[in-house]
């Protein structure tokens, strides 16, 4: 059964102060809205270049590459059908995406280690899986979620994930990127997040299935499912998966 629960809309808004340190940089900016808008105006119109005309752009319907036509077909959705996945299409998701390692990471490190909430997949019971590299075979469950568990909707506060087949969890590995790149290295795991969650995009449009990126969480809680600390191994991005 799935363990994702139907959330009232009213549950999913937060109530947070303005941190005040946000309120005093503002009443320090130098322009107001519309000075800045003034000012920008005046540097446009003072800007001199050549102008010269552009081709006519390609029609994505009919002159554009299958590729093309993928990226003006992504959408992030937020209604799903509540169908399964089977388990084969799980693993062809994730084979497709890690096990090709078919996205750039600083230094070849692949630091990123991916992680799955699963909630509708047939032959798989709701929970959170390490699913196998390309040197394993077997799945590993790390964390039973109930039934009735309601600690996915309080991981994800601001979206409905009810209807969804799994959701992907990027989880960065702190010591790897930081002892190459000390505290660059951050910046480059959140790149490599982004370029897997592209790939991520384009893989599930081409399959007609529905997906929806997400920037932030409970950290706390999606650590304690993944066995970790935000020390030694932090979520960085999460990506919703669920059938049309």
């Amino acid at each position: 059964m799935p363990i994702i629960k139907q959330k009232n809309k009213f549950q999913r808004k937060l109530k947070r102060n303005i941190p005040q340190w946000y309120i005093d940089s503002c009443r320090r900016s130098k322009f107001t809205n519309q000075e800045s808008a003034t000012a920008f105006e005046a540097f446009s119109e003072s800007a001199s270049g050549q102008m010269f005309e552009l081709p006519k752009a390609l029609s994505i319907e009919s002159d554009a590459s299958p590729l093309l036509r993928l990226f003006s077909e992504r959408k992030s959705h937020r209604i799903y059908s509540g169908l399964p996945l089977s388990l084969n299409e799980l693993m062809y998701f994730h084979r497709s995406i890690f096990h090709t390692r078919s996205y750039p990471s600083a230094g070849g490190l692949y630091q990123i280690n991916p992680y799955y909430i699963v909630n509708r997949v047939d032959g798989l019971a709701p929970g959170v899986y390490r699913l196998p590299s390309p040197h394993e075979s077997e799945p590993s469950c790390l964390f039973t979620i109930p039934e009735h568990d309601k600690s996915v909707d309080e991981a994800y506060t601001f979206d409905d994930l009810s209807e969804t087949a799994f959701i992907l969890v990027l989880a960065a590995e702190h010591s790897l990127i930081t002892d190459k790149y000390g505290d660059r290295g951050w910046r480059f795991a959140f790149l490599e997040a982004g370029h897997i969650g592209q790939n991520v995009s384009l893989l599930v449009t081409e399959q007609g299935w529905r997906h929806c990126c997400i920037g932030g969480g409970m950290e706390d809680t999606l650590c304690h499912w993944l066995k970790t600390t935000l020390q030694h191994q932090a979520p960085v991005y999460s990506i919703a998966v669920g059938a049309s």
